[in-house]
C-alpha cells in the first residue's frame, strides 16, 4: 500500500507531496542524483507540469473519482453507492477530510478519517505514478539497468522516511523505467501490513487523454515466497505469477484546473446509477503482450463480487464467456466460441460477497501483424461486463 500520512487532517496537504509541491522540470535537475534525474525524466514523458493543473475524472471499480490539482489547491474527491443505496462522496482536500452522505456531511473521528484518506489516496497514488515518486518522504536509489520482455530498464528503488511516510511508511518498491522512453512500465513492492506480503503490476492500455498518459495495470503475485522484488521479471517471463486483478481507469477526461476556476463540490460529481452487475470486477490476464501470428493466447477470466451483497447472473446457456478479437477499428476478426457447441440449458451463477470465478481458456491469435484489441464477455442478459486488453503480433 502506499504510505498514508498520520498526521492531523488540516496537515493533509503533506501526504500529497508532487501533487501539491508541483512539478520539478527536468531541464532543472542537473544537481540532483541519476535516480531522481530518471524519475524526472519519467515524470515529464507522462505529462509532467501538466498534471500540477489538472482536473481528472474517472470511473474505478463502480467509483467515481474527481482529482483536482492547482498549483497547491488540491481535492480529491470519491463518489459510490454504499450497500443501502445512499450516495457517498469522500473528499480529502487541504483544509481536511469530509464525508457526504445524501448531501449531508457526516461527522468523522479520527480512525474513519484515516479510512477515508487511505480509501482515496490509495487509488490516485497508484493511478497516477511516476507522479507522487517525487514527495518530499521518498527516498530514490538507482539500482542500475535490467532487461524485461527484450526490452531496456532503468530500476529504481523507492523507501520512505517515517516521519512522514504514513503508517506503511516501512514499503519498498522498485521500479522499471524504460530506458529510452522513459515510460514507468513494471513496479513491485513489498508491504507488511497485516500478514505482508508483495504484488508486481505491469502497465497496459497506455493512452493520452489531456496531455497526461494514462495506464492499466495487471496486478500479479507470486505463486510461492519471493527472494527479492527484483526477482519479479523473471518470474513473469516464465509465466510463475498468478494474475490477481486488472486495475482498469474507465471514462478518463482530463481538463486543465484554470479553465474551471476552483475546486469542485459534491454535487459536481454525478452518483453512479445502481445497476445489476455492481460490485462485480471482471479481470483478465494473457500470459505475455506480443505473440507471432495465429500463436496460442492463454487466457486466464477472474470474475470477482466486491461488494457486500449476493450477485446472481443468469445464463441462457452452458457458456459463462466468450473472447472476441477485434481490430482498432472495432470489427471482430476471431471469436472464441465459433464452433463450439453449448448445452441449451438455462443456468445461473451465485457469487457471495468475496466470491470468485475462475476460468481459463485459449484463443489463436491473428494471422496478420498489427495491434490487436482481446475483449472478454460474459454472455448474461441481466449484466453488462466487458473487459479488453491491446496485443501485438509481430512477424
Amino acid at each position: 500500500m502506499p504510505p498514508r500520512s498520520s498526521i492531523r487532517p488540516r496537515t493533509l496537504i503533506r501526504t500529497l507531496g508532487l501533487i501539491v509541491a508541483g512539478f520539478v522540470p527536468a531541464a532543472c535537475s542537473a544537481s540532483l542524483d541519476e535516480a531522481d534525474q530518471i524519475v524526472l525524466a519519467s515524470i515529464d514523458r507522462h505529462g509532467g507540469a501538466l498534471f500540477d493543473d489538472s482536473r481528472i475524472r474517472f470511473t474505478f471499480r463502480d467509483s467515481q473519482f474527481d482529482v483536482l490539482t492547482d498549483r497547491g489547491t488540491f481535492r480529491l474527491e470519491r463518489t459510490y453507492r454504499d450497500a443501502l443505496g445512499r450516495s457517498v462522496t469522500e473528499v480529502l482536500a487541504n483544509d481536511g477530510v469530509q464525508m457526504i452522505v445524501n448531501g449531508e456531511e457526516v461527522a468523522l473521528d479520527a480512525g474513519a478519517q484515516a479510512q477515508v484518506e487511505e480509501a482515496v489516496n490509495s487509488v490516485v497514488y497508484f493511478a497516477f505514478l511516476p507522479y507522487r515518486l517525487r514527495d518530499p518522504a521518498v527516498r530514490l536509489r538507482d539500482l542500475g539497468p535490467d532487461v524485461i520482455e527484450g526490452r531496456p530498464y532503468d530500476r529504481i528503488e523507492a523507501t520512505f522516511d517515517q516521519e512522514g511516510g504514513g503508517q506503511d511508511w516501512d514499503a519498498r518498491f522498485v521500479h522499471w523505467i524504460h530506458a529510452e522512453d522513459r515510460t514507468l512500465d513494471y513496479f513491485a513492492y513489498r508491504y507488511s501490513r497485516g500478514e505482508g506480503g508483495t504484488r508486481f503490476r505491469r502497465a497496459i492500455n497506455s493512452r493520452e487523454v489531456g496531455g497526461l498518459l494514462i495506464r492499466d495495470w495487471e496486478n500479479f503475485g507470486a505463486r510461492s515466497e519471493l527472494a527479492a522484488l527484483e526477482d519479479y521479471p523473471a518470474l513473469l517471463e516464465s509465466g510463475e505469477l498468478n494474475l490477481l486483478s486488472v486495475i482498469l481507469l474507465e471514462d478518463v477526461q482530463v481538463s486543465r484546473a484554470g479553465e474551471i476556476g476552483t475546486a469542485s463540490t459534491p454535487q459536481d460529481v454525478p452518483a453512479p446509477v445502481p445497476s445489476p452487475d455492481d460490485g462485480l470486477e471482471l479481470a483478465m490476464g494473457v500470459d505475455r503482450l506480443a505473440f507471432s501470428p495465429g500463436a496460442d493466447i492463454q487466457v486466464v477470466i477472474r470474475l470477482s463480487n466486491l461488494s457486500t451483497e449476493t450477485r446472481t447472473l443468469e445464463f441462457p446457456t452452458s457458456q459463462r464467456f466468450d473472447l472476441v478479437i477485434l481490430d482498432e477499428e472495432g470489427t471482430e476478426q476471431r471469436r472464441w466460441s465459433e464452433g463450439q457447441a453449448f448445452l441449451q440449458v438455462v443456468g445461473t451463477e451465485v457469487l457471495a460477497p468475496g466470491d470468485e470465478i475462475l476460468l481459463d481458456a485459449v484463443i489463436g491469435a491473428p494471422e496478420a501483424a498489427g495491434t490487436w484489441n482481446l475483449q472478454v464477455r460474459m454472455p448474461s442478459p441481466n449484466i453488462e461486463l466487458r473487459t479488453t486488453i491491446p496485443i501485438e503480433v509481430v512477424l
